[in-house]
């Protein structure tokens, strides 16, 4: 490589393999666990620590620069950097079925064991299955740390190039960040990004091989063409085992020999990727039934066709019970599935028109046209009832100089400090200055039921964080309530008397039972109101105590 252009090009392509298998990584154990932010700041911590750890290693006389060491280094990054998304799916897959989800089977069948204890029995495989997986990243870090140093090694005594390398490298960085952001992950995925880095890899290690060492580029070719046969299945495989035992769907676990048969025969998953978040629309089977369809955002469960109608009528029409009134200005924050929109316009009167604030526009074009959303929602997102704004709901509230007697809050739960912002007191002021004098909010949150195998200390704080946050605003009515599985609360704004929760309730509504109307009765959640509960943006409390189980 006796030419500096060339060294230039090369440094600004490897920086973009490099970082291209950093963001996957990062993405794809955000997915997997959780919590995008922690696992996106701890890869990028182990990524650049390994960074440093290959440039120390570099300047020893043991790794002493030579083209063949470099294109060794290249040759396994392109090997290691695609093997790490299998490894790490294939290592969920195993870790969910016969550690996590087993453990919380024992937990919901047991007299005995408790949430701590459960913690305890499945610490030490998720730590393993961690530390593998933030090993392969610092691997990845410590190869791609001897590249910079050895490009400008290739360059001594033709005048000092060290800054127009680094320069190039740190383009290169800044190409691969905007590629994955607004190219690579929305058309591509993480996983099959570390693909497109692999191939890309190889093609440096070509142009920077001798014609002797070429025949050395054969393995990691063939590695790759078995990375793409695998990619597919094995996340696919994924996927449907985290829907199926994390949600519990099916009527007993698989053993490792039944495992291959089973995941052999899975459904597909509708995928799509949005700017904000990744849609996933999965078929899954009921231990009763042939089938039902299911929204996941994240990762996270949205809905299921078979229970969603109690949901959403427990959003739409048991707040007009409680209030006893219809609103005329209603408004919904989030719901882009179309859902409660389909049950408001069927509830309120036809002459209201229903504002509708959603963020992700990607979101709101998948349920107004996929068939099957079309077919739960009833083309609601479509109807000229239905006034649909693509804002963030904290600025549309903040700008807003509208009064609303009725508002339906349908937020994702505050996995991340993303959403956190919704559940903050700070919102919930600007929501209760955009309410009328007699106006109702509901809002589906989660609340820990005094019955539920996840209450004691940490339920009994949850409930307080949130309880004290909306009493803190000044709501002369907060009443908690839960259906089936799903919670919710209802405040209210003015000094109207309002209807009790009570067993006739439960003959006015469609879609819950009175079997589940009985258990919403009974339900109960344990709480006090006290100041240092209020969860706030500038003092997050509620990530504090939130429940791994949620």
């Amino acid at each position: 490589m006796n030419s500096s252009r060339k060294v230039y090009g090369l440094a600004m392509l490897l920086s973009v393999c490099s970082f291209l298998y950093e963001l996957s990584i990062a993405k794809i154990f955000s997915d997997l666990l959780g919590n995008f932010i922690l696992w996106q700041s701890v890869t990028i911590a182990v990524y650049i620590g390994g960074l440093s750890f290959g440039a120390f290693l570099s300047d020893t006389k043991r790794f002493a620069h030579s083209r063949v060491r470099f294109l060794k280094v290249e040759l396994m990054l392109s090997i290691l950097g695609p093997l790490v998304p299998l490894f790490l799916l294939a290592g969920h897959i195993i870790y969910r079925i016969y550690f996590n989800d087993a453990m919380i089977d024992v937990l919901e069948t047991s007299d005995f064991l408790t949430i701590q204890q459960v913690k305890e029995s499945r610490w030490l495989p998720w730590v393993t299955y961690v530390l593998l997986g933030q090993g392969l990243t610092l691997a990845i870090g410590t190869l791609s740390g001897f590249e910079i140093p050895y490009l400008i090694q290739s360059l001594k005594g033709k005048g000092n190039h060290s800054l127009m390398v680094l320069g190039f490298n740190y383009f290169g960085s800044l190409l691969a960040s905007l590629a994955f952001s607004f190219w690579l992950l929305p058309q591509v995925s993480a996983v099959y990004t570390c693909l497109f880095a692999g191939v890309l890899n190889l093609i440096c290690a070509v142009f920077i091989a001798e014609e002797k060492s070429r025949k050395w580029v054969a393995f990691p070719s063939f590695c790759l063409i078995v990375c793409a046969f695998l990619y597919q299945p094995t996340y696919k495989a994924n996927r449907h085992v985290f829907y199926y035992y994390f949600y519990k769907y099916l009527p007993e676990q698989v053993s490792m020999s039944e495992l291959p048969r089973f995941l052999s025969f899975l459904p597909p998953i509708e995928e799509r990727q949005t700017l904000y978040q990744k849609l996933e629309f999965a078929s899954l089977p009921l231990q009763d039934e042939p089938h039902t369809n299911g929204l996941f955002i994240d990762g996270h469960f949205q809905f299921d066709s078979s229970s969603e109608r109690s949901y959403h009528e427990a959003m739409s029409r048991l707040p007009h019970l409680i209030a006893l009134m219809k609103p005329k200005a209603p408004l919904i924050l989030g719901g882009g599935d179309g859902l409660l929109a389909r049950d408001l316009i069927k509830e309120l009167d036809q002459s209201t028109i229903i504002e509708h604030v959603e963020l992700d526009e990607g979101m709101y074009e998948f349920s107004r046209n996929s068939e099957q959303m079309i077919g739960l929602n009833e083309g609601s997102l479509s109807s000229d009832r239905i006034h649909t704004s693509f804002v963030d709901a904290f600025s549309f509230i903040k700008n807003s100089s509208k009064y609303y007697d009725g508002i339906y809050i349908d937020f994702p739960y505050p996995y991340s400090y993303d959403v956190l912002k919704l559940y903050s007191v700070e919102f919930y002021r600007m929501l209760f200055k955009r309410m009328s004098k007699e106006s109702f909010a509901v809002l589906d949150i989660p609340l820990v039921n005094s019955s539920s195998p996840h209450s004691g200390a940490n339920g009994f704080q949850h409930n307080s964080i949130i309880m004290s946050t909306l009493h803190e605003v000044g709501f002369s009515h907060l009443i908690p309530y839960a259906v089936g599985d799903e919670s919710f609360i209802f405040a209210y704004k003015g000094e109207r008397s309002l209807r009790q929760l009570d067993p006739t309730m439960g003959t006015e509504l469609a879609h819950i039972s009175m079997e589940v109307w009985s258990q919403t009765l009974d339900a109960e959640f344990s709480f006090e109101i006290d100041s240092q509960y209020v969860n706030s943006i500038f003092k997050p409390t509620l990530l504090s105590f939130r429940d791994d189980f949620f």
